[in-house]
């Protein structure tokens, strides 16, 4: 897996070090000149389960199903839709179904 660091803090660890080799002025260059990654920070949410309310499944039958809730956007959905809660992350966000309630 790729790790990604910050470049400004990579830069001022390395003009931190005590003792300066020559090269360090090269290195910092040459990790300036790396472009940048198209990186995205992960967001991390739970479905939040709401009370039962009455609802139309796909044939129009009426049924009573919990509605959940993305804490990362507030994305609604039903169970008649799906079976959200198994999914790893929201379709809606793109966040991480793995914080805590």
């Amino acid at each position: 897996m790729t790790d990604y660091i910050n470049r400004e803090d990579t830069i001022k660890a390395i003009e931190s070090e005590t003792y300066r080799h020559d090269y360090l002025d090269h290195v910092i260059d040459i990790i300036e000149d790396i472009p940048p990654a198209d990186v995205a920070p992960v967001r991390h949410g739970h479905w939040d389960v709401r009370e039962p309310m009455p609802m139309h499944d796909i044939k129009g039958n009426l049924s009573w199903g919990n509605w959940y809730v993305c804490t990362g956007c507030g994305f609604a959905t039903t169970a008649i839709e799906g079976h959200i809660t198994q999914y790893k992350y929201c379709p809606n966000c793109g966040a991480r179904m793995d914080a805590k309630e």
